[in-house]
């Protein structure tokens, strides 16, 4: 497994993956604006001739507070893994930049996701009401936050 910062060359794929697996998707133009903001966006895929992308993380950094914004692992590669891979990853990286504090939201609903978010020492410190909207598919996001080590 390769984790690296996403190219230009992998915002359809990361698109792709987004539309297949998350219930409220992002753009593909908020994808292409993650990519060229200052965000960090890495991806993994496959050491094999191939090079599928498997998933993506996209985090921001503000001074010493990150924020997890989107972590997502194709369908068929979840279980293995790959969303423990590059959270650490995501986690490694910032805290070379200096950050001492992650922040991330998730569904409520989303208990696979959290147990992962709190085998990494994160914790609930909030509720936000509806963060999720859309349709039918309304929902509260548990507001996380981990203190990083010192690097």
């Amino acid at each position: 497994m390769n984790i690296r910062k996403m190219k230009d060359t992998d915002i359809a794929a990361v698109s792709r993956i987004e539309k297949l697996t998350h219930i409220q998707p992002w753009s593909e133009n908020v994808l292409t604006d993650c990519y060229h903001s200052d965000y960090l966006c890495l991806v993994a895929e496959e050491n094999d001739y191939q090079k599928e992308l498997k998933g993506y993380i996209i985090l921001s950094q503000v001074l010493d507070e990150a924020h997890l914004l989107n972590l997502c692992v194709s369908l068929k590669y979840q279980g293995f893994g790959l969303g423990r891979e590059l959270t650490a990853r995501g986690i490694k990286e910032v805290v070379k930049r200096g950050a001492r504090k992650m922040f991330l939201e998730v569904r409520r609903s989303n208990m696979r996701a959290i147990r992962l978010y709190e085998s990494f020492g994160f914790s609930e410190i909030g509720i936000r009401t509806n963060y999720y909207q859309g349709s039918s598919l309304s929902e509260d996001a548990v507001v996380m936050a981990l203190v990083l080590p010192v690097n």
